[in-house]
């Protein structure tokens, strides 16, 4: 696994998590400014522009949905206790999966395919970057027994096949709550996105790009 030789103190991931923040929030403010002047190539109610819209608000419920499941397994113990049961061993970073799948919902509630995708990727790449710092630092404390679990989970990509599960878990009620108030968040984006389409319709907007 590409730089696991390498080593990383708790402070230092800490930090690099918080760039990750300040880039994502970056991320959203620019697809913010996308949203507000460009409109969909698919006009807004006709049938493929409304399937468009479903498949985003479907993406953003998965999203809800996946990260409280993520959290009763993993709430609070990521950095202490190498988590390798129910989501997580399907794949290495399921909570960062279910937030792609929740802000590519985001794009695709544009009407935009494109929007949708630019949305994912951009999160996908800023994601891969801390996880592979985050590796760095399991590696380190978990040894042997994080290298069998990423010898046989992949990173990103989904094994069903490798499914597993525990009995009972210990879980932190607050930390699920908190988590699905914070994923159900992203409904907003709907009606906003709504109030948008209606400016752009009644030329309160300025339409500059017609992305698919």
């Amino acid at each position: 696994m590409t730089g696991l030789s390498q080593t990383i103190s708790a402070p230092e991931l800490s930090q690099a998590q918080r760039r990750r923040r300040l880039t994502l929030a970056l991320i959203v403010g620019c697809a913010a400014v996308l949203a507000l002047v460009n409109e969909s190539l698919w006009h807004p109610g006709g049938p493929i522009h409304e399937i468009i819209e479903f498949t985003g608000l479907a993406f953003i419920v998965v999203a809800i949905v996946g990260r409280t499941w993520c959290t009763i397994y993993i709430g609070g113990r990521k950095k202490h206790v190498l988590v390798a049961d129910g989501p997580y061993s399907l794949c290495r970073n399921p909570l960062y999966v279910f937030s792609i799948f929740g802000v590519t919902g985001i794009g695709l509630a544009t009407g935009s395919i494109m929007v949708g995708l630019i949305l994912g990727l951009a999160f996908w790449f800023v994601f891969d970057r801390i996880v592979r710092r985050e590796e760095v630092y399991l590696a380190e404390h978990h040894g042997a027994a994080f290298a069998e679990y990423a010898a046989h989970v992949p990173r990103w990509r989904p094994n069903f096949a490798g499914w597993s599960d525990v009995e009972s878990l210990e879980a932190q009620p607050e930390r699920i709550v908190v988590t699905f108030r914070e994923a159900a968040l992203m409904l907003i984006a709907l009606p906003l996105l709504e109030l948008v389409e209606w400016a752009q319709d009644s030329g309160w907007l300025p339409v500059l790009l017609h992305l698919p």
